[in-house]
């Protein structure tokens, strides 16, 4: 199981404060992707949901306050169907069809994903069952 969820972006757990200091330039060099403003909303998940809380303090730490965590994460999004970018498989997001409920933003936008959080709801789970390093922000 790997893979990552349409319309999302990689930066390993690991990066996360790294990553925050960047400038916009070298953020978008190092990443591929424009760097996320301290006021923009952004789920973050990762394999099963778990790191995502550390990922989540991290970001609040640099400024960054609008963010949920995606509950079950990858694991779920794969068991309900969703669509999977495989490694090696070129990166796209056809965002144009508003009934495309396997891109994360309309899964988002059209309620799907229901089991999200705010870190420090009580209905989090601390347990660390995944070995996965890296978190999915978009």
């Amino acid at each position: 199981m790997c893979g990552q969820i349409p319309g999302s972006h990689c930066i390993p757990v690991t990066e996360i404060k790294f990553a925050c200091g960047l400038s916009p330039e070298s953020f978008q060099a190092r990443y591929g992707f424009p760097k996320p403003e301290s006021n923009d909303a952004l789920v973050v998940c990762c394999k099963t949901g778990v790191r995502s809380k550390t990922a989540c303090d991290l970001l609040e730490a640099k400024g960054y306050n609008r963010h949920r965590i995606y509950r079950g994460s990858f694991t779920d999004w794969e068991e309900k169907g969703g669509d999977v970018i495989k490694p090696g498989q070129p990166y796209f997001c056809d965002c144009e069809d508003e009934d495309d409920n396997t891109n994360l933003k309309n899964a988002i936008n059209q309620n799907q994903i229901k089991d999200s959080m705010i870190p420090g709801d009580q209905r989090f789970s601390d347990t660390d069952d995944d070995d996965d390093d890296k978190e999915n922000i978009s």
